[in-house]
């Protein structure tokens, strides 16, 4: 899977789904094969207290920047995180000087 998305600083995954494989499974494949982008904390992080599970290619840090609700939280399964991209990055010209806005998400099955 690879992201290009040059003018955007954040991106917000979620799921309706309590499946690893659907959740923690994409953030690190989603990790992996973009660099340049972290798992950033959010607001929930301070409040909510079911965090991500431990999947390969996943640090321990990184999975207590994930949001998870089960069934026995009152709701049929979510799962939530953000992701940011470094400050480092640079944008394209075109995309700099504002002429040119376009992004292209791929995933690949898994």
């Amino acid at each position: 899977m690879s992201l290009i998305v040059p003018a955007v600083e954040f991106i917000t995954y979620s799921t309706c789904s309590i499946h690893e494989v659907e959740n923690e499974g994409v953030v690190a494949k989603f990790l992996e094969a973009n660099p340049s982008w972290t798992l950033s904390e959010t607001k929930l992080d301070a409040t909510w207290h079911r965090r991500g599970k431990a999947y390969p290619g996943l640090s321990a840090a990184g999975s207590q920047k994930l949001i998870r609700c089960m069934p026995e939280d009152g709701t049929s399964g979510f799962f939530a995180c953000r992701f940011k991209k470094a400050s480092n990055v640079s944008m394209p010209k075109s995309v700099r000087t504002g002429r040119t806005r376009h992004a292209r998400f791929v995933v690949e099955p898994l």
